[in-house]
């Protein structure tokens, strides 16, 4: 492994879509099962994806349909980690912080993270409301 770089994107080495220090901290996780580790590894590419993102259009108005699409993919990774962790709710929330952590480990890629989130505020969005019963897992 070359390491997550300093850098927006970092190293994927594999070409997965996701970088590969935070691939790696998945894979030790093995106190997780294997499908909670996989949902993990989706809502790892959705970081990546919103890092490869540009938010403005070259006439520097908001990209709306860039940040739906992260949206989208938020939603589908979210309800596949609900799908995978079940009523663990608790261990779930403790990974996905964990994960924001890993993905967003330096100023460039929280302050990325950060106007993502705002936003995602100002975009109309219809959002698909998932209840963790519908596997929306992409990643195997």
């Amino acid at each position: 492994m070359t390491g997550c770089g300093g850098d927006l994107l970092g190293f994927d080495d594999n070409h997965n879509d996701i970088r590969d220090d935070v691939e790696s901290y998945i894979e030790t996780l093995t106190f997780l099962t294997q499908m909670q580790r996989n949902s993990m590894m989706q809502m790892a590419q959705v970081y990546q994806h919103l890092f490869k993102t540009q938010f403005y259009t070259p006439e520097q108005e908001i990209n709306e349909v860039g940040i739906n699409i992260i949206r989208n993919e938020i939603d589908l990774a979210s309800n596949c980690m609900v799908h995978a962790f079940g009523s663990n709710t608790e261990l779930m929330t403790s990974m996905v912080r964990a994960l924001r952590r890993r993905a967003a480990d330096n100023d460039t890629r929280a302050d990325k993270v950060k106007e993502f989130d705002r936003l995602a505020t100002m975009v109309f969005y219809n959002e698909t409301h998932f209840d963790g019963t519908e596997d929306t897992c992409l990643f195997r």
